[in-house]
């Protein structure tokens, strides 16, 4: 997963924050934790088992409903979903390069990129005001570059996955 050797060079894999949707209902517990009604259904775009880059990182303390963590992810559809984390489970915790940390007010917490953190950026892409779809697209494909395997410079010492004998 972190080291492919090849004859002629190394790669190295740099990848960064991804879940995998475990479950994509709520239970009637995890939505009175979160500010539903317990009978409230919600179902998200996004594939049981399927493997997601995590967008952003959400923390609500104040809020009547979304109270809790959520990853943003964007879903199936292409639209960026808000996934509480309880339907989650991270295959990868490294934190993107791109998040910068805001606090909304004393007790809300997001890590975001910082296109996402302009006012009404995620109304707007909600809305599809064009120039909001498409630098959410490009942020989209910078985050997925982060996961591409990236080679090393010319004349880097070569690495064996495996011990010589006698190490």
């Amino acid at each position: 997963m972190g080291l492919t050797v090849t004859a002629m060079s190394i790669t190295i894999r740099l990848i960064f924050m991804k879940a995998i949707l475990r479950n994509n209902n709520l239970t009637e517990s995890q939505n009175v934790t979160l500010g539903y009604p317990a009978e409230h259904e919600c179902c998200f775009e996004l594939t049981i088992g399927q493997e997601y880059t995590v967008l952003g990182i959400n923390c609500l303390s104040t809020s009547r409903i979304n109270k809790g963590t959520a990853f943003l992810l964007r879903d199936d559809i292409g639209r960026c979903s808000f996934v509480p984390i309880c339907l989650l489970e991270v295959s990868n915790p490294s934190p993107s390069k791109f998040w910068v940390a805001r606090i909304d007010n004393e007790f809300d917490f997001c890590l975001w990129p910082k296109e996402f953190c302009i006012e009404y950026f995620l109304d707007d892409l909600t809305n599809g005001i064009p120039e909001v779809v498409a630098a959410f697209d490009q942020v989209c494909r910078e985050l997925d570059a982060e996961n591409e395997f990236q080679p090393l410079p010319p004349n880097t010492p070569h690495l064996s996955s495996t011990k010589t004998p006698g190490q």
